[in-house]
């Protein structure tokens, strides 16, 4: 029998290590990851033409590719939006080739001011899953909607519900 006792206490001891020793590693192992900066917002200065400035009041900047047809759908529905009604102005940051202007606004339906971007810019701006839309106020941006989830219903009810100031 007391071959028994020791037996349990040399299992005891040991499985008492065994915690002890996933207690000592418990917080280590679910130490949560260091939080990394957010990436920076893009200063849109640079695109601004003369006469439209981007850091005053509401605008919509839209990041698009001449030759998406994602982007040309986009482009064709911020087309139809009454701006002007909501106190929003909206930019387009082109990428593609200056001939192919003519045919991408006879495609959208309409002409809306823009500007070209190299295609750095562009891959910085719109990201993985063009195109990509940037709502500013006074220059600081508010909003970013990826083009794949844009829904102009809902960004004319945020205008409406003054949730951004016109």
């Amino acid at each position: 029998m007391g071959g028994a006792g020791a037996k349990r206490r040399k299992w005891g001891l040991a499985a008492g290590l065994a915690v002890l020793a996933f207690l000592a590693v418990l917080p280590l192992w679910r130490r949560p990851a260091a939080e990394e900066p957010p990436e920076p917002l893009p200063d849109f200065h640079r695109f601004a033409p003369a006469g439209m400035p981007l850091d005053q009041g509401l605008v919509l900047v839209v990041v698009l590719a001449m030759d998406c047809h994602n982007c040309i759908d986009t482009a064709r529905l911020v087309g139809t939006l009454d701006a002007v009604a909501h106190g929003l102005r909206v930019f387009f940051i082109l990428y593609g080739e200056p001939g192919e202007l003519d045919v991408f606004w006879a495609e959208v339906g309409t002409e809306i001011p823009y500007c070209l971007a190299s295609a750095h810019d562009y891959a910085e701006l719109a990201g993985e899953n063009p195109p990509a839309i940037y709502l500013l106020e006074n220059g600081v941006t508010r909003e970013v909607i990826p083009g794949n989830s844009f829904n102009l219903i809902v960004l004319l009810e945020k205008l409406q519900m003054r949730q951004y100031s016109p």
